[in-house]
């Protein structure tokens, strides 16, 4: 803060020291702004795992490669590759080991140019192995109505499926 007299009588201005006071701080830029400064380089690394069927599970950390299609499955739409592994909401009636393929498939890409379906590719589908069914990280659901007496606590785990994907077949 700084107070100067400009004839009128006294004024405050507020000056922004925020970048030098803090200069030893990684979330401040030199102009003082705040900004946050996500380190990719300090990003944890992931773990193999074995799942539910025997097989060794591949860390999916990492740079994020090329795609080869896109499907549309438990609810959402995701870009998968060939062999790697991917997570979605429960498929019903699926074990661990067992083969599946998702005919719901809104593009491919070949390398060069992307392949989209209105609303599907015909012909193309993607062959997977199912790794696991588990359970997902709890989440905490809390009501709170304030100076009402209220608070109620629930915890949710959504059952999940692991699939590996075997073959994309582009039509």
């Amino acid at each position: 803060m700084e107070r100067r007299d400009d004839g009128g009588g006294w004024t405050i201005e507020r000056r922004d020291d925020r970048a030098s006071k803090n200069a030893h701080r990684d979330d401040l830029s030199t102009d003082g702004v705040a900004s946050l400064c996500f380190h990719l380089s300090r990003a944890a690394t992931a773990e193999s795992s074995i799942n539910q069927i025997g097989f060794n599970t591949p860390p999916s950390a990492g740079a994020a490669p090329t795609w080869d299609a896109i499907i549309e499955v438990g609810g959402s739409q995701q870009f998968v590759s060939e062999g790697r592994f991917y997570e979605c909401h429960s498929l019903k009636g699926v074990e661990p080991g067992s083969k599946i393929a998702f005919e719901r498939v809104l593009g491919t890409h070949d390398g060069s140019s992307p392949n989209w379906g209105h609303p599907y590719v015909k012909g193309a589908r993607v062959e997977a192995t199912v790794l696991e069914n588990y359970d997902a990280k709890k989440v905490i659901v809390f009501k709170y109505r304030p100076k009402k007496h209220y608070r109620r606590k629930n915890g949710h785990r959504q059952p999940m499926t692991r699939f590996l994907v075997t073959k994309v077949v582009k039509a």
